[in-house]
């Protein structure tokens, strides 16, 4: 029976069920806890809770939690943080469970475990000891487009056909060309960036970094020189009629 903790150089975040966890897992690491809520925006409100404040050498969290635990969670909450802009989105994120690779591969979220520095582990302190203490190259910002390239994540079922899904992309895009926060777009809801399907779209495209002010300057010195409408201020979205 493992009784010490295990004892892992860095500094470590260990995410835990609220139920059937290995207490006293890792020396002096901070403890998060997942509730039955797995939706979208409750793991984004975990992340921020998380992981804007104190920086983390290793992420660890639980392959199963949730309602179902079949669903294999733990997959979806790694992907929201790799695609989540904060001071720990390139951690190394350790995934611990009872199941192997073969029962993960039809899993929609199963290549995030083929992205540098997320690795599915065994659920033991023994095990988060030998994974914890090895020495990995750390992955850099400049390699995680390509590494969020190699997801594929399915349009949200609540979305009618792709020409929906291009219209909010579009809106985005062009708020974020104009210099616009997307929270000052009226009639638009803010909080389907919160999807993860949006978040993968917009880290992987490099979307969250800010524009350079020299290419601000071409693009409003451009947009003056075309003929046609101009859009001045706020864009309210409630004003275009829906087809």
């Amino acid at each position: 029976m493992e009784v010490n903790a295990a004892v892992i150089s860095g500094k470590t975040l260990f995410i835990r069920p609220t139920s059937m966890y290995i207490q006293n897992a890792i020396l002096d690491a901070t403890e998060g806890t997942v509730f039955n809520d797995v939706s979208d925006e409750k793991l984004s409100d975990k992340i921020n809770e998380w992981l804007n404040d104190a920086k983390f050498d290793n992420i660890f969290l639980p392959l199963c939690f949730g309602n179902v635990l079949s669903d294999f969670n733990g997959l979806r909450l790694a992907t929201h943080i790799r695609c989540t802009k904060s001071i720990n989105q390139l951690s190394r994120i350790f995934i611990y469970g009872f199941i192997g690779l073969d029962y993960l591969i039809t899993d929609e979220y199963f290549n995030i475990l083929k992205t540098k520095n997320v690795i599915l582990i065994p659920f033991s302190k023994d095990a988060f000891s030998a994974f914890g203490n090895k020495n990995e190259n750390p992955l850099t910002q400049e390699e995680l487009t390509t590494e969020l390239a190699k997801l594929k994540l399915d349009v949200p079922g609540n979305y009618f056909d792709s020409h929906h899904i291009a219209n909010e992309w579009g809106i985005y895009q062009m708020a974020r060309n104009a210099g616009i926060d997307i929270s000052e777009v009226e009639g638009f809801d803010k909080n389907k960036f919160n999807k993860l399907y949006f978040k993968w779209l917009i880290a992987k495209n490099r979307l969250e970094e800010s524009i350079p002010d020299v290419q601000k300057k071409e693009q409003i010195e451009y947009a003056e020189r075309l003929p046609g409408l101009k859009v001045l201020g706020k864009i309210d979205v409630t004003k275009f009629h829906k087809r």
